[in-house]
């Protein structure tokens, strides 16, 4: 496997802390004989902790990759204590912060670091005085943290390793699979809302690698539906199904998107200035021709999207004529609207407004370009999901009879997306097997990994029982 293609990586190795003792910090922070130790370290978005450790005993030895996105960004190592050893919130004792410009080179470094001392939000506001004597009979805390940070030309672990990881995802895999994917979805619904699309888009990385996306999500999709009361609850903001969709869409559908939307974006980009639809901010002569400029860049999108049936990818119609049948079982006439929600409000309407991140421009487009394409891109999502809304919102109202002449349109766009999906079911397995044989990305493994690890011990809430399972499971993870 080949590295040449990834951003560069930052492996972390947290090894021990030093000069710790419960004298060292007030009586507010813990009343145990003993502290007990764990730490964080993020990189922008992503977290990832250590176990804890209680002391006098503060040695790690544990390994973390980050993925490097920005040169200007910051590893951050907090360093917290808790009252006991399964409690997930602790205080903050105290933080370094590394800039990681400076890690970038080909040396390895092992250095101590000396936190930077944090004062309790309790102590600071409640007793100044014990706040001074804290910070004044404080010792200095050191944190020893092996950095090794190499170039995207070199191999951040070798071939050996990579494929002995490799080889434990294949048994993990084997696991969380197993049983109609229990293990897994018991997974997906402990997922918190600010990592569920972080780690659905990982997680369909992974299963497209070993075969498994689709019959995931047609298992998730079902799950979805069964246990949703009301039809207008379905596929929810934090619903990982919904994601889930999303990022499969993202992830296999890039040509489509770029060969239906470059031709209409570059229509946008000709328009150079702000077009405003606000009355009351524009005269009526120019109001009159901004709405009909909106709507002929309305309708050249629209057609564009209905005409590319035949450039859909089989596996998403297949994904959506399933979404089709489920969803009729149990809510009837809702089908149309979590079809249309996926593929135009969730994946075509965010490519429409930042073409630049989807691929689909390469120059970069100016402001007065993405304050257009994000008015048309608001105007379809609100067209798609809730058409009434265009009447009864005061800057859309204008595009009413453009809407009521096109939801017929739309409607019959999803029917022939459903009926072709439909004959796709019956070869599911070898257009599957045909389009998922691409290897993802070592990243997407340790990210999936370390989500897996961080969310664990939460299975328990919901009584998964193979006992076995769980055994081979938490095993993976020494």
């Amino acid at each position: 496997m080949s590295l040449e293609n990834e951003p560069p990586q930052l492996y972390c190795k947290v090894i021990e802390l030093q000069n710790v003792d419960k004298d060292s910090f007030s009586s507010s922070l813990t009343t145990n004989k003993q502290l007990v130790i764990g730490c964080v370290l993020q990189i922008e978005k992503l977290k990832l902790q250590t176990s804890t450790q209680t002391t006098p005993n503060l040695t790690w030895n544990e390994e973390f990759l980050f993925l490097v996105k920005k040169r200007k960004a910051f590893l951050n190592v907090n360093v917290l204590t808790y009252p006991d050893n399964r409690s997930k919130k602790g205080n903050l004792i105290g933080f370094v912060k590394i800039e990681i410009e400076k890690l970038m080179n080909e040396t390895p470094k092992e250095e101590w670091f000396t936190l930077e001392s944090v004062v309790p939000k309790s102590l600071s506001k409640s007793n100044s005085q014990e706040t001074m004597k804290m910070m004044q009979s404080k010792k200095k805390i050191q944190i020893k943290l092996k950095v090794h940070f190499t170039f995207t030309k070199k191999y951040l672990l070798e071939e050996k390793k990579q494929a002995s990881w490799r080889t434990k995802f294949e048994k993990l895999i084997e696991i969380l699979v197993s049983d109609n994917f229990k293990l897994l979805l018991t997974f997906s619904d402990l997922i918190h809302s600010r990592d569920s699309d972080q780690i659905s888009d990982s997680l369909i990385s992974v299963l497209r690698n070993y075969n498994q996306a689709m019959p995931f999500l047609f298992y998730s999709i079902a799950r979805e539906v069964s246990k949703t009361k009301l039809p207008q609850q379905l596929f929810g903001k934090n619903s990982m199904a919904r994601n889930m969709i999303t990022n499969f869409s993202r992830q296999i559908g890039k040509n489509y998107i770029t060969s239906i939307l470059k031709k209409p974006i570059n229509e946008v980009i000709k328009q150079q200035e702000i077009i405003q639809i606000n009355k009351l901010k524009i005269g009526n002569d120019e109001y009159e021709k901004n709405i009909k400029w909106v709507e002929k860049m309305l309708q050249k999108f629209l057609d564009a999207i209905v005409g590319s049936i035949k450039q859909i990818p089989e596996e998403l119609k297949t994904i959506f004529s399933h979404v089709s049948t489920i969803v009729e079982e149990k809510f009837q006439g809702y089908s149309n609207f979590i079809i249309l929600s996926s593929l135009i409000s969730r994946f075509i309407c965010p490519a429409i407004h930042h073409p630049n991140y989807y691929g689909i421009i390469e120059d970069r487009i100016t402001k007065e370009n993405k304050e257009n394409l994000r008015l048309i891109s608001k105007i379809l999502q609100t067209f798609v999901s809730t058409p009434k809304l265009i009447e009864r919102n005061e800057l859309f109202s204008e595009f009413k009879n453009w809407s009521d002449k096109n939801i017929q349109k739309i409607n019959g766009f999803v029917n022939k997306i459903v009926s072709s999906g439909s004959v796709v079911n019956k070869n599911e397995k070898k257009k599957q097997d045909n389009h998922q044989s691409t290897t993802s990305s070592f990243q997407d493994l340790i990210d999936f990994r370390n989500f897996l690890y961080k969310y664990f011990d939460r299975i328990d809430v919901l009584h998964y029982e193979p006992q076995e399972n769980e055994k081979k499971f938490g095993i993976w993870f020494v």
